[in-house]
């Protein structure tokens, strides 16, 4: 069958997902590393992440309003936007060197909290290993996942009726589910890697918390505490970021707007503005609360 069709073999599509995903995350680097010449790992990697989630919103609804929403698609997508990549003459990051400004105390601290989490978050994902999608909250299984089911059968952005809930027959904003989309569609519909949808802006978040820190001009030590404080939090850690809701996807884009607000403060180039328009907008297209949060953005721009 087709590529993505459930008769494909298993393998084969493992390696479909495999290659969309590497394809748009390298074109995700090469356009922020264009954009932001320079900058820190932390915030090119923000900054990444927040041009492939607006590339492919754009893309994704404009294929779903003209019934055009099939893993063909976006894969052609995300083909193009690799090629073009190669010819933004992106810089490459600067080297990631020993922290500065830390003891020999605070380095071990550090480092003894970067295990646990790093263990802890590992012994979670292996927990939920064989978990259904929902088992972190109804709301995946309720809405989430059902839109994303809809899509990948009729190939448009139509959406089942609820008798709770948003009852419109398409709903609005759907960046998130759209991230999702781009998860199940490789399979064939197979929602093997549906509980995943929310770590990668999980770990996003946590990247642009260290970005601020670095904005700011703060200790090593003080934005390395940020980052743990946030991610100690249970419902960041392990439960939201197990599931296929937008929580963390808000979070990140929160996150990344200010941390490209703060960057123009040093940097007021056409690069950052295009990042924090990108991630500004994804506020409001992510979740209906979007627009109450925008002035205060636009206020530290």
């Amino acid at each position: 069958g087709a590529v993505g069709d459930a008769a494909l073999p298993v393998p084969a599509q493992a390696l479909v997902a495999a290659a969309l995903l590497a394809g748009l995350g390298l074109a995700g680097l090469r356009f922020a590393r264009a954009l932001l010449p320079g900058e820190d790992r932390a915030t090119t990697a923000v900054a990444a992440l927040t041009l492939v989630s607006a590339g492919w919103t754009v893309v994704g609804t404009a294929l779903g309003h003209f019934g055009a929403l099939t893993l063909r698609n976006a894969l052609v997508a995300a083909a193009l936007a690799t090629f073009a990549s190669a010819w933004s003459n992106p810089e490459p990051a600067p080297r990631a060197g020993q922290v500065e400004g830390l003891g020999a105390a605070e380095r071990a601290l550090l480092a003894a909290t970067l295990a646990f989490f790093a263990a802890s978050l590992l012994l979670e994902v292996v927990r939920q290993l064989d978990a259904a999608p929902g088992a972190q909250g109804y709301d995946d299984t309720s809405y989430h996942l059902s839109a994303v089911a809809t899509w990948l059968q009729w190939g448009d952005l139509r959406m089942v009726k609820f008798p709770v809930g948003d009852g419109s027959t398409a709903f609005y904003p759907v960046a998130g589910e759209l991230f999702s989309y781009l998860l199940l569609a490789p399979l064939g519909g197979v929602d093997v890697l549906a509980r995943w949808s929310e770590l990668p802006f999980a770990l996003g978040a946590v990247a642009a918390i260290v970005a601020i820190g670095r904005q700011l001009s703060l200790h090593d030590g003080a934005t390395a505490t940020a980052a743990a404080l946030y991610a100690a939090i249970p419902r960041v850690f392990p439960a939201g970021a197990l599931g296929a809701g937008n929580d963390h996807a808000m979070a990140f884009f929160l996150l990344g707007s200010a941390a490209f607000a703060l960057t123009l403060r040093r940097r007021p180039a056409r690069g950052a503005w295009a990042l924090l328009g990108c991630a500004a907008g994804l506020v409001v297209g992510t979740k209906y609360s979007g627009p109450m949060l925008l002035p205060g953005l636009l206020a530290l721009a």
